[in-house]
């Protein structure tokens, strides 16, 4: 598999420079199996790859933040104290991944975006998440977490305007538990920087800080259970002055609430105010600690088509009325310190020709695809029974597959004989809460079975479900309920769109299908593309007998907003993955 390019997507990169993957269902052998026999040359132009680097614009600086105030200490007139500066100047700087995999950060000295390197990953899309932490140790510099997507956990001390240090001072696995880790500042009045995660469930813990980089945090303490209702949790700093972290929270319905600190690790937080309504215009709210030298915790939040607006606090634990702070901030696709669950699998659109020919479509973060990039030779896919998935490793990655000879190929590595039993197969991202992504084979009986990926490698099938056979859609590529899980979408033969939530449980990976559509009959091609719009949960699009392509965006609990065309031409595709 090669790794990232600095000039386009990983998964042109991956796709261009590996063989051809292939992928058709059946029984999985125990080792590699037996020559499949002599598989087409597929063969990629890499002559077309421009990427979204080229095509897309990094946002310009923000406004230059506030010189701060005295020191950044509890008690001191600057109360809130920058969680990331990566240059050392004492102001906050943002930091953020954009679409080609690169992290930037935008300076608080208004100053020009540039590239930082975090911490020592294969590839940025290893990350699943980046949390600002602060000044954790002591020391002169603020330090980051990074989370894998198997749930380690990795403390990085910052070294300057390049990047973190490449050395990690901790590292702990078992977060796959959690579907969101905050650092909203010190909760506990010790003046050390705490953590709080919150499981898929909903159940909310403080990880006190010890502040020892070797073994940085306490034994968890539970803050409540019900903070699944909320769709944002945003790390705010100190919003009123009294020298306490807050936490402040949105409901899917765009209601904003504060969450005061109390400085006790018992019970972390008073009761919840409200300080706004209107919050679900924005697809992420961001805390970027001090933006105009009151000392005071602000926030950040984006629309869906890239602008941005800060939002200062009044001193009171409310926010003033926005200001405008620029746009194109669509290119972002994580914000380390966003609000929403960390969005993770592939974004993105393959079809393939009449001729055979293979083009790749990115998602551009604000509800539209790039132009259209060549991906294979001309007629080079030509009657492969291929699929595009989300990934089968350990990254975001999506995985071009193909059946030949009854094998299963996943690039160049032949998986296994006796996939020919099976009619239909999704890679929605991963089911069984390890991590990594898995893969659904349906058989002609309508048995549903599920392939957990290890080590590079199908384990065997877990039988999940009978009557499958029902459908004549499966699809899915990632979060569309926002709780962290992967889910299923199936389409009967009666045009009715059904989703099936992830539980995270390999035996019983979907809780019972909800309805949520009906007229999807009356569509050619149907796919879930992972997210589109920036906020974390993934999309669906559609094409009619005419070409035109429709996106339904998905929101609260897995419902789809009504369709938005953002594309034509589509009827040319026989196929799109």
């Amino acid at each position: 598999m090669s790794q990232k390019t600095q000039t386009h997507h990983k998964t042109l990169g991956r796709i261009a420079a590996c063989t051809a993957v292939a992928l058709a269902a059946g029984t999985l052998l125990a080792g590699p199996a037996s020559a499949a026999g002599d598989r087409p040359d597929r063969g990629f132009d890499t002559t077309e790859h421009l990427g979204p680097q080229q095509q897309v614009v990094q946002p310009g600086p923000l406004p230059e933040a506030a010189a701060p105030r005295g020191t950044f200490a509890a008690a001191a007139g600057a109360r809130t104290a920058p969680r990331f500066d990566a240059d050392g100047d004492g102001k906050a700087d943002v930091l953020y991944r954009a679409i080609d995999g690169r992290y930037f950060v935008n300076p608080g000295s208004g100053s020009s975006p540039f590239t930082y390197k975090v911490g020592r990953p294969a590839t940025n899309f290893e990350y699943k998440d980046v949390i600002p932490v602060g000044n954790l140790t002591g020391d002169k510099s603020t330090e980051l977490l990074t989370l894998s997507p198997d749930g380690a956990l990795t403390l990085y001390p910052g070294a300057g305007r390049t990047g973190t240090s490449t050395t990690a001072r901790w590292s702990g696995r078992g977060w796959t538990m959690y579907n969101k880790i905050i650092a909203p500042g010190d909760l506990t009045g010790d003046g050390k920087a705490d953590l709080l995660a919150r499981t898929h469930s909903g159940v909310l813990y403080l990880y006190p800080s010890t502040g020892n980089a070797s073994d940085p945090f306490k034994a968890p303490v539970k803050v409540g259970a019900g903070w699944q209702a909320f769709d944002q949790l945003v790390g705010a700093g100190d919003t009123d002055g009294d020298g306490r972290a807050d936490l402040v929270v949105r409901t899917p319905g765009g209601d904003l609430y504060r969450y005061p600190g109390t400085g006790k690790a018992s019970e972390p937080f008073g009761a919840r105010k409200k300080v706004g309504f209107g919050y679900q215009t924005y697809n992420q709210l961001v805390g970027v600690d001090d933006r105009n030298g009151d000392g005071l915790g602000d926030l950040m939040a984006r629309t869906v088509g890239g602008s941005a607006y800060l939002y200062h606090s009044d001193g009171k634990g409310g926010f003033k009325a926005r200001s405008y702070a620029g746009d194109r901030w669509n290119v972002s696709t994580n914000f380390a310190a966003q609000g929403a669950v960390p969005g993770f699998g592939r974004n993105d659109l393959v079809g393939r020709d009449g001729a055979g020919t293979l083009w790749w479509y990115f998602s551009k973060n604000n509800g539209t695809l790039g132009a259209r990039q060549k991906l294979s030779k001309d007629g080079g896919w030509l009657g492969a029974n291929v699929n595009y998935v989300s990934s089968l490793d350990n990254d975001s990655d999506g995985d071009l597959v193909e059946i030949w000879n009854g094998h299963l190929f996943k690039e160049a590595t032949d998986m296994g004989a006796g996939w020919g039993v099976y009619n239909a197969l999704a890679g929605v991202g991963d089911l069984s809460g390890d991590g990594r992504g898995d893969l659904l084979a349906r058989d002609r009986s309508g048995n549903l079975y599920l392939y957990k990926t290890q080590g590079g490698k199908l384990a065997p099938r877990i039988k999940v479900g009978a009557g499958w056979g029902g459908y004549n859609k499966l699809a899915g590529a990632g979060d569309m309920t926002g709780d962290g899980r992967a889910d299923l979408v199936a389409r009967d033969g009666r045009g009715n769109l059904y989703l099936y939530p992830g539980t995270g449980n390999a035996k019983a990976p979907f809780a019972g299908r909800v309805k949520i559509g009906t007229g999807y009959g009356a569509y050619r091609q149907l796919v879930v593309t992972g997210d589109l719009n920036g906020d974390s949960r993934a999309d669906l699009v559609a094409t009619d007998s005419s070409g035109n392509l429709w996106r339904y965006t998905s929101y609260g609990s897995g419902k789809l907003t009504a369709r938005a065309k953002i594309g034509t031409g589509y009827q040319i595709y026989g196929n799109l993955y």
